[in-house]
């Protein structure tokens, strides 16, 4: 019983942590996203003095952010088993019930 309650507490703590960061991402959305909205009519407003630049400019903006939305989509759906500590790929750490490699139960147990 106590080995099992050790690993309901580590992987508690996995979700925990888990959780932490999805909020830690939703918070540097909400911070990066105002900054994105007033650089793009500054980069507007100069693009009457230097237009190559600011295409040139703009373009990275955009892709910037494109690539850090992918970027959030794709990390903060990867876990980790707590086990052997192997990618398990993109799914929420609920919905497995076996680690594919080690074959370790993943499901969470009630205390």
């Amino acid at each position: 019983m106590n080995d099992n309650y050790n690993e309901v507490m580590e992987r508690n703590e996995q979700n925990k942590k888990y959780r932490r960061r999805l909020v830690w991402q939703l918070v540097l959305v909400l911070a990066i996203i105002p900054y994105g909205i007033i650089l793009i009519p500054i980069l507007t407003q100069l693009h009457s003095t230097n237009p190559d630049f600011v295409g040139i400019a703009t373009g990275i903006v955009v892709a910037g952010f494109i690539a850090w939305f992918v970027g959030l989509i794709v990390v903060t759906n990867k876990i980790r088993c707590p086990h052997c500590n192997k990618w398990l790929g993109n799914s929420n750490p609920w919905n497995i019930p076996n680690c594919p490699y080690c074959k370790t139960s993943l499901e969470t147990y009630e205390l």
